[in-house]
């Protein structure tokens, strides 16, 4: 990934619920694509896609967390 330091690169923080501990996905944006990377994951390739199919990511995300689709 590349780490310009005058770049945002947002990360979050997940606790980790198989191995009880805290985790992390990195995301970046290097021109007019997206990578995912999973630092702690050693055997997990990047995902990089584009800007158009991060905004459908995120809008699937969305869908999926809304209140209305939620069963209980």
């Amino acid at each position: 990934m590349n780490m310009d330091n005058n770049k945002m690169v947002p990360v979050v923080f997940k606790q980790n619920s198989l191995y009880g501990r805290l985790d992390c996905i990195v995301v970046e944006r290097v021109d007019n694509h997206v990578t995912l990377a999973f630092p702690f994951h050693e055997d997990t390739q990047n995902m990089h896609m584009s800007v158009s199919d991060a905004l459908k990511l995120r809008d699937a995300i969305n869908e999926v967390i809304n209140l209305k689709y939620l069963n209980g």
